[in-house]
């Protein structure tokens, strides 16, 4: 089936011909249970130790380990509490089952958020990807599987800057404007439907050009690319070939192309779909591409690849394939709506960025639990709202953890006396009606951000001179 031309449908998936096992009723129980225990599971003590070995050059150790910290801002992810102050006495008081119990001083929290450099969750988030791709098969964009097999990957990437830091520091009372702590660049893996590289930049002014440049030495060969007009360039078409990886991009209308020859011309859907090869650039920067281009009800829409072989990638592929594109722009909302990144509780980027890699695991196993809740009903993850079921998530994976808590305290109380956890079909409350965590088809036009003056006059806090010395 045919989908929208580049950019619309908001990036979801078109349903599949052919027939389908009946779907599962609407008010079947869901047991969340089994699906969240792969973050405590795979975020041991051991990894956490390794990583900080990996990584460490003058860093003492000290009680606020790199695992203490790690699941201390997961809390926070999770709980979204008033205050740090607020999470770190409930872990004081071990009332908080999620955390290890915190002995330390607040002031010596907050100084280890400051002095641990944030490379330390880097390398621990991208750790963690690695071991939940070995576990859980990719699911997503099952609408694209056909295509698994011409690439070895097909990738996502986008940048987007942190909100503005909500907490005023004595540097930044002058400062009119909304000051930005950082930005994000994502490579989002359309199989397994999270970012499985992220990465962090303290300076929000910084140019993303440059950062997707410094990111795409981390691709596997054999990768397929989509990215908006940004990355439409020469030079990331020269860069994506010295790593054998191709491209796909909307078509900026600043670079200039030379037409060679066309392969191919169809009907498609009412609409006229061309495919061109192209020249673009001169000189020893001279490439030869393809430019698809699709005409449908008055508008045009096109796109360059640098995948050469018509067979590899059709043209009806490339239309099909690049609105999922807007899968990363989901990943970014959730990441900042529902796994509460519009709220920064520290202004040090160090902490911001313990935050943000924090939220960044959950998301990944979160991810990996709707698409084996979804395996189970025999449905595709797309079909579960990310916006129903995270939040029943958290409070399973808090429930299991108050579970083992409990009956870690029994065993202590009963030495010698077997004890049974009971089973997490017992607990209600980690049960969920399908209907209840079910995408619901969106009515009408879509509601339009309101405007604030702040986005426009924003700041970067590396740019403050008072605050350089956070950097």
């Amino acid at each position: 089936m045919f989908l929208p031309p580049f950019g619309e449908n908001g990036g979801r998936p078109v349903p599949t011909k052919g027939k389908r096992e009946k779907p599962p009723s609407r008010n079947t129980r869901v047991n969340l249970g089994p699906v969240v225990s792969l973050l405590q599971r795979l975020v041991t003590v051991g990894l956490c130790e390794e990583v900080f070995r990996d990584v460490r050059t003058t860093e003492r150790r000290r009680k606020l380990s790199l695992h203490a910290l790690f699941y201390f801002w997961t809390s926070v992810v999770l709980q979204a509490p008033a205050s740090l102050r607020l999470s770190f006495e409930r872990a004081g008081m071990r009332a908080d089952p999620f955390v290890p119990r915190l002995t330390a001083a607040m002031g010596s929290f907050f100084e280890r958020c400051q002095t641990l450099d944030f490379s330390f969750f880097l390398a621990l988030y991208h750790r963690f990807v690695e071991l939940v791709e070995k576990e859980t098969p990719g699911r997503f964009g099952k609408c694209v599987a056909h295509l698994r097999d011409a690439f070895t990957t097909i990738l996502i990437i986008d940048g987007s800057k942190c909100d503005k830091i909500a907490h005023r520091l004595k540097v930044l009372r002058k400062v009119r404007a909304a000051v930005l702590p950082g930005c994000l660049t994502a490579v989002y893996d359309l199989s397994r439907g999270f970012a499985t590289r992220l990465y962090f930049w303290p300076d929000a002014a910084m140019s993303e050009f440059k950062r997707t440049l410094e990111v795409i030495e981390t691709f596997p060969s054999g990768s397929l690319l989509l990215g908006d007009r940004l990355y439409c360039s020469i030079e990331l078409f020269h860069c994506l070939e010295a790593r054998e990886c191709f491209g796909l991009f909307r078509f900026n209308k600043t670079l200039k192309y030379r037409k060679l020859r066309r392969l191919s011309r169809k009907d498609v859907n009412g609409g006229l779909l061309e495919d061109f090869l192209v020249a673009i650039g001169a000189g020893v920067q001279a490439l030869d591409v393809r430019l698809i281009r699709l005409k449908l009800r008055g508008k045009t829409y096109a796109a360059l690849t640098n995948v050469l072989d018509p067979k590899r990638l059709t043209a009806e592929d490339a239309v099909q394939l690049y609105p999922l594109r807007w899968q990363i722009e989901r990943l970014f909302y959730t990441l900042k709506v529902i796994l509460n990144l519009k709220n920064f509780y520290a202004a040090h980027p160090n902490a911001v960025a313990m935050q943000v890699f924090a939220a960044a695991s959950v998301h990944v196993a979160f991810r990996a639990a709707q698409a084996a809740t979804a395996d189970r009903l025999g449905i595709e993850p797309e079909e579960l709202s990310t916006e129903k079921l995270f939040p029943r998530l958290a409070l399973t994976a808090y429930a299991l953890a108050m579970r083992e808590g409990i009956h870690e305290e029994y065993k202590r109380l009963n030495p010698g006396v077997r004890i049974k956890r009971p089973p997490t079909s017992c607990f209600g409350f980690m049960q969920a009606r399908l209907s209840e965590i079910l995408l619901e088809p969106r009515s009408g036009k879509r509601k339009r951000r309101r405007f604030c003056a702040s986005r426009a006059t924003w700041k970067s806090l590396a740019h403050i001179p008072g605050a350089r010395r956070l950097l």
